[in-house]
């Protein structure tokens, strides 16, 4: 099986950067914190200064996949209370996943606060699946949609992205260890010096602000600003080389949106379309990338002729039958200081065009902790039993030796086969020469917000998603059908 891949980071390599103007007295941006970090996400490109990531999980500790990286925890405190993550420090829990309801009723201790947190399908698991249509989190206020899923809508996993504030100590227990796998991403911080709001211990009973909830359930829809610069145009792929769309030559800028319409009925053939950005003249391009994996799906067949094969909050694949056109949304703020330069290209059509609008805005700051947008795409044709695939070394991209900036996401095709069997890897992020990874993942599908291969199904959410894909070659509609994507 070859694995295809991008990997999307807000970074620079020891180059011009921009900073916001919203500071404090250090005169350092504040960091987006809590619920901040979704209503502030136009200041996804700044550097975060005194924050680290880091994601833990259920992954078996002799290194290879026992039991399918399940039934693994930390150590058992009661028959009850089986640790699964152990933290101390400052920090903030931005997502937290099982396998359906496995592990539930969960600790979730806060602070020394023990919170019992369930599913609605714990009570009788064996049956759960096959009765409970549209499971939900007990307690429900906590933990709303959009921020939060259960395996009914996910295919397979319970899914929290309703943040999780700890002061001093943070404790994730199962009251059943079978089959419990489980994903965690937390943030620590240094100091509160640069924060949007101060860290206090979670509140069970308190619920997540309307407001983020109305922004997030906006995804899939143009969620730019919408009266600033804009360019648009249409062009014809009348040559297989890449061709020329803009080269904005600005001062300080951020654009906001870089969308394109394709043909319905020749999109098909246009997902692998290479899509090219070059900021301020660099020599290197930070995004070549196709098309297709940059709006988050390994292809544009459509095989239930869904409306969003991807209805992300950054990222969106729509399909228009009214207007006959494929609608690519793309919403990452990407800052540039005196030029942007966009080509797309690549395959040769003589008789279809592709609509383009690129819309961007001043960049109203000193420069000195913005990041520029980079997506890096990789190709590993025949993965080797036993070795590692590396996605991304940023060492010596780009020419640049030494980075600073976030990892944002990663699009990537597991199969051409439709062999979901794939999936047992585990991701793992090394920072800053670490020996140890700071982020240890089990199988790839919970890396996609899935479980248990998404049950064999195609879902979107706006964070994360199995777009394309047939459950097994025998029921794939034909070669494009076989191509599977996270």
């Amino acid at each position: 099986m070859s694995f295809k891949a991008i990997i999307v980071i807000a970074g620079i390599g020891l180059c011009l950067s921009s900073a916001y103007a919203q500071t404090n007295s250090t005169g350092l941006p504040l960091i987006p914190v809590g619920l901040d970090a979704y209503r502030m996400w136009d200041k996804w490109p700044q550097q975060r200064i005194g924050v680290r990531a880091y994601m833990r999980s259920t992954y078996d500790r002799m290194g290879g996949n026992e039991r399918a990286d399940c039934c693994h925890f930390l150590y058992m405190k009661e028959e009850d209370y089986n640790i699964t993550l152990d933290v101390a420090g400052k920090g903030i829990l931005y997502f937290f996943r099982t396998n359906h309801w496995h592990g539930s009723p969960w600790h979730f201790n806060v602070d020394g606060k023990d919170n019992i947190v369930k599913e609605d399908g714990t009570a009788d698991p064996e049956h759960a699946k096959k009765t409970i249509k549209n499971s939900q989190f007990i307690p429900s206020a906590p933990f709303p949609r959009p921020l939060n899923w259960t395996w009914g809508d996910t295919k397979g996993a319970d899914l929290i992205w309703s943040p999780i504030a700890f002061e001093n100590t943070l404790q994730l227990a199962y009251s059943r260890t079978r089959y419990g796998t489980g994903y965690y991403i937390y943030h620590l911080y240094a100091n509160e010096d640069n924060l949007s709001q101060p860290i206090r211990s979670w509140d069970i009973n308190k619920v997540p602000g309307d407001d983020v909830l109305q922004l997030i359930n906006k995804a899939g829809t143009d969620i730019a600003p919408q009266n600033i610069a804009k360019q648009t145009g249409k062009i014809k792929l009348d040559t297989d080389g890449l061709k020329l769309i803009a080269n904005i030559k600005a001062g300080p800028s951020i654009v906001r949106a870089l969308k394109f319409k394709l043909p319905l009925d020749k999109a098909i053939d246009m997902d692998r379309l290479r899509l090219k950005i070059t900021w301020d003249g660099a020599d290197e391009a930070s995004v070549d990338v196709p098309v297709c994996l940059f709006y988050g799906a390994g292809t544009f067949y459509n095989r239930d002729n869904k409306e969003y094969l991807v209805k992300g909050f950054p990222l969106n694949i729509r399909f228009d039958t009214i207007g006959k056109v494929v609608e690519l949304g793309c919403y990452y703020p990407m800052p540039f200081f005196k030029s942007a330069k966009f080509e797309i290209g690549g395959i040769k059509l003589p008789d279809t065009g592709i609509s383009y609008e690129i819309r961007y805005e001043p960049l109203t700051a000193a420069a000195n902790t913005s990041s520029y947008f980079h997506a890096t795409y990789k190709h590993i044709p025949k993965p080797e039993l036993g070795k590692d695939m590396r996605f991304l070394d940023t060492r010596g991209i780009e020419g640049k030796d030494k980075w600073s900036g976030s990892f944002a996401g990663m699009s990537f095709i597991f199969s051409h086969n439709a062999y979901l069997g794939t999936l047992e890897g585990d991701p793992r992020f090394f920072f800053d020469d670490s020996q140890t990874p700071q982020a240890y993942g089990t199988g790839t599908e919970e890396w996609g917000g899935g479980g248990d291969y998404w049950g064999g199904e195609n879902m979107t959410l706006p964070f994360a998603g199995h777009p394309v894909g047939a459950v097994e070659k025998k029921a794939a509609k034909n070669d494009k059908d076989m191509i599977e994507s996270a």
